[in-house]
């Protein structure tokens, strides 16, 4: 049974303390474009990356929280704790309440046009339109973000990231990195550093995104960006251990 906690003093939590129902909205576009009004009216991430570049997947990791390679039969959806917590939940459409826009990549593979998707999230009186450029992240950060807005804690298991504070401008730590997950590589993106592993987290390809956002030169390779390569690689290890990603429950990798 999911229970409701108060956030903080939130107006969110104000609200469901006074037994009013705040209505979501989970909009999912069929582009990179978001319709009229949107970027006028919501905090839109010009940083928010895929946790899986097929469509399917990412959809899955949105709504449970969790990266694809963590997500079970009987894993939690955000539908399913709002409909517990008696919070109308609306899919693909706009409305009143809360509203979450989700776009899709274009592309293949690990290139920014491909993981690097439109994300927006409006409510009305609670969070101030404006651009979030500072803030890394990734559609499993959804579903506890909204969760948040609604007064109500993730479930333990959740491995997306609370933004909530973020959003209403309170006290929060930015997130360090975003991680996705591909069918045969893995990519961490560390400010405006990319590096793309094999499934194992041996480097491959390393960019920096700002002098290149087309990403023409690999600079794995590059001696001068030894340093940046090897963190970024501990990182990604860091996020193999944290995720189970292709490790079995007796800590060994799986083929």
């Amino acid at each position: 049974m999911i229970t409701r906690r108060s956030v903080l003093l939130s107006p969110a939590a104000a609200l469901l303390a006074q037994g009013v129902r705040v209505t979501v909205n989970w909009v999912w576009l069929d582009g990179d474009d978001f319709p009229t009004g949107v970027e006028d009216s919501s905090v839109v991430f010009t940083r928010a990356y895929v946790a899986d570049p097929r469509v399917d997947g990412n959809r899955r990791a949105a709504l449970a929280g969790k990266f694809p390679t963590a997500i079970s039969q009987g894993s939690p959806t955000i539908e399913s704790i709002l409909n517990d917590a008696r919070i109308p939940y609306v899919e693909g459409r706009d409305g009143s309440g809360i509203v979450v826009f989700v776009g899709q990549g274009e592309g293949s593979g690990f290139t920014e046009r491909s993981i690097r998707v439109p994300v927006a999230i409006r409510y009305p009186g609670v969070l101030t339109p404006r651009l979030s450029s500072g803030v890394l992240l990734s559609v499993v950060d959804l579903m506890p973000t909204v969760l948040s807005l609604c007064g109500i804690m993730a479930p333990e298991g959740t491995q997306g990231r609370d933004l909530a504070p973020l959003l209403r401008q309170q006290s929060g730590d930015l997130p360090e990195s975003v991680f996705v997950q591909g069918e045969r590589w893995r990519t961490v993106i560390r400010g405006y550093d990319k590096l793309v592993t094999d499934l194992s987290g041996v480097p491959e390809y390393l960019y920096h995104l700002a002098e290149d956002p087309n990403e023409q030169t690999n600079l794995v390779r590059d001696p001068k960006a030894r340093l940046t390569r090897d963190a970024l690689a501990a990182l990604v290890q860091l996020w193999l251990r944290r995720l189970s990603d292709r490790i079995d429950p007796s800590g060994l990798k799986q083929r």
